[in-house]
C-alpha cells in the first residue's frame, strides 16, 4: 500500500469519499471475505485524513456489512453472509414461507452480443457481450420457475468452466467465491405475462398459461450492475412477490 496520501476531494463529507475509496480498495485489491484489512491508523495516513473521519467512513461499512471489527484483531472484509443472500430472494408462498428453489437443470450457457435492454441495465456499451445462463428451479412441491441470467462476458467470459457440473442454490454465493464479486443490493421490475410455447414446455404449462415476471438487477459493492435476472413463475397456486424493508 502506498504511503502518499489521496488527494481528498473538497466538496461532500471526506468521510464519503473515504468510503468509496475503500470499496474500491477492496475490490481492486481482490479482498475476499475473512481478508485483513490495513490498520485505521495506517488507512488514515494513506488517505490523509484525521482518525475520527477515517473511523466515520468504517462505521458506514460495518452498518452495510462490508467490513468488520474484531476485537483486538482489527478491521476484516466481512465474511460472506449467505442469510443476507436469502433476504434477496423475495418469493414467498400463499402462506408467506419463503423456500428457495433448487437448482434443477442447465438449458444452456452461451456468450452473446447483448441486447438494447441488457446494455441498459448493466451499463454495457454497444459492442460489449453477454453470458447468458438459462435455467430452471424446482420447489419442493415440483413447480419448476425459469431464469435467464446475464452477466458481463468481460468479467465472467469462463463461467461455463467455472460453474462445470456445480448446481448452487445461491448464485450470488458463487460469485463471491469464484469471481470475488459481492451482491449487495436488487432493484426489481415485475410484470404480468403469458407463456411462450417453449416457456410453458419448460415449466410444465400450457402455452398462454398466465405468469409472473420479475425482472431483476444486482448491484455489487461500488453500485455497479452485475447481473439482470428474468424470472418466470407460476402464481396460480398461491406463490407471489414479497417486497420487505431490509
Amino acid at each position: 500500500m502506498s504511503s502518499n496520501p489521496l488527494a481528498v476531494r473538497e466538496h461532500g463529507p471526506r468521510y464519503l469519499w473515504i468510503r468509496e475509496q475503500l470499496v474500491r480498495m477492496i475490490l481492486d485489491g481482490g479482498f475476499k471475505g475473512g481478508a485483513p484489512l490495513p490498520p485505521e491508523g495506517q488507512l488514515a495516513r494513506h488517505f490523509g485524513v484525521a482518525l475520527g473521519t477515517l473511523r466515520k467512513a468504517i462505521d458506514e461499512l460495518v452498518a452495510r456489512k462490508i467490513v468488520e471489527r474484531v476485537q483486538g484483531k482489527g478491521l476484516f472484509v466481512a465474511a460472506y453472509d449467505t442469510q443476507a443472500a436469502m433476504r434477496l430472494f423475495r418469493i414467498v408462498d400463499a402462506s408467506g414461507v419463503k423456500q428457495l428453489p433448487n437448482f434443477d437443470r442447465v438449458l444452456g450457457i452461451r456468450t452473446r452480443a447483448a441486447g438494447a435492454n441488457e446494455r441498459l441495465r448493466l451499463g454495457l456499451a454497444r459492442d460489449e457481450k453477454v453470458v447468458e445462463l438459462r435455467r430452471t428451479r424446482t420447489f419442493a412441491d415440483g413447480a419448476v420457475m425459469l431464469e435467464s441470467i446475464c452477466l458481463p462476458g468481460s468479467r465472467f467470459a469462463d463461467f461455463k468452466a467455472r460453474l462445470g457440473t456445480q448446481r448452487p442454490v445461491l448464485l450470488y454465493d458463487f460469485y463471491e467465491q469464484e469471481y470475488g464479486v459481492r451482491i449487495v443490493g436488487v432493484e426489481s421490475r415485475l410484470r404480468a405475462v403469458s407463456a411462450t410455447a417453449d416457456d410453458a414446455k419448460e415449466m410444465g404449462l400450457r402455452a398462454g398459461h398466465p405468469l409472473l415476471e420479475v425482472e431483476r438487477v444486482a448491484f455489487e459493492l461500488d453500485a455497479r450492475p452485475v447481473e439482470l435476472r428474468t424470472t418466470l413463475c407460476d402464481t396460480t397456486e398461491g406463490r407471489h412477490y414479497l417486497d420487505v424493508p431490509g
